[in-house]
């Protein structure tokens, strides 16, 4: 893959081929919860919804394995419950709480996502179309340019920074993305 290719795919299982060797389970599944969180519409059940959350939590060590266990447990029994015809957006709600999270998990998981497209409220060929690009664009911010990675000087990391960066990320607040901006010119 070439960098112009990087930079205008729309297929993210190429691109997570990619990543092979550089690709860390939390930043992958961070991007797997990120194509659930687009086609949230597509768990209608409240155990695929909390698998979702979980996962993104497990990523970020905000809860253990415990809770990552018990919440793809639960998801077993209540699909069981549930009788629930393992279709499209369901099993990437297993996928993402795999113990070890691994490339084949993020590409299952998308490619199970971008194949639901069709099934949503929207659906048509130009939404699946729609979806991997969205899908691409994530990984593209999740884990940057491999042709040109960006070195991080720890003199930006002030206090400030992180304070304001740690804010945004905990509370989804993107809107506050000119404010940490403000902060790394301030830090040089």
């Amino acid at each position: 893959m070439t960098e112009k290719v990087w930079l205008e795919s729309a297929d993210p299982s190429v691109m997570l081929d990619r990543l092979a060797t550089r690709a860390s389970p939390r930043r992958l599944r961070l991007f797997a919860t990120a194509c659930c969180l687009q086609t949230w519409e597509a768990f209608e059940y409240e155990c695929d919804r909390d698998a979702i959350l979980v996962a993104e939590q497990f990523a970020d060590q905000l809860v253990g394995e415990e809770v990552r266990f018990s919440a793809e447990q639960n998801l077993a029994v209540s699909h069981d419950f549930l009788n629930v015809d393992y279709e499209f957006a369901l099993n990437a709600t297993y996928y993402l709480l795999a113990k070890d999270f691994s490339i084949r998990d993020a590409s299952l998981c998308v490619r199970t996502m971008s194949d639901s497209a069709p099934n949503l409220k929207s659906g048509s060929e130009a939404s699946q179309t729609s979806l991997l690009h969205e899908q691409a664009n994530n990984l593209r911010d999740i884990f940057g340019n491999p042709f040109r990675p960006v070195s991080f000087d720890p003199r930006w990391r002030t206090s400030d920074v992180v304070d304001v960066a740690r804010g945004i990320y905990e509370d989804k607040a993107f809107e506050r993305m000119p404010i940490l901006a403000d902060a790394l010119m301030d830090a040089g």
